[in-house]
């Protein structure tokens, strides 16, 4: 009998240790997961700075080109000869001061 109660006794320790082993299992599965996720968003914000610095790059590249052309523009129109006054009281008759001049000063 007193082999029995021993056999209980040594059960009751295993059935402790047992438990004491699958709490620690699950404290570290949790406490694993918890920082693992503290990284995931960490990552996660890390590569979208990199987003939003290749965006801020490629609109300041844009702009840049944008500028470029503008001034392109900007020297063509400069340098194109001024239009020769002209007077609506002598313009021809086909032109378009001509038939202002003709129909009243309307327009078609």
């Amino acid at each position: 009998m007193t082999w029995l109660l021993s056999l209980l006794r040594s059960g009751k320790d295993w059935a402790l240790a047992i438990l004491a082993t699958i709490a620690a299992a699950a404290a570290a599965y949790f406490f694993g997961r918890r920082s693992g996720s503290s990284e995931a968003t960490k990552t996660a914000q890390l590569q979208q700075r990199a987003e939003q610095a290749e965006t801020n790059a490629a609109v300041a590249q844009a702009a840049a080109h944008n500028a470029e052309v503008r001034h392109a523009v900007e020297s063509e129109t400069a340098s194109l000869p001024d239009a020769p006054p002209s007077s609506v009281a002598a313009a021809p008759a086909g032109t378009a001061a001509g038939r202002l001049r003709d129909a009243g000063w309307t327009r078609d």
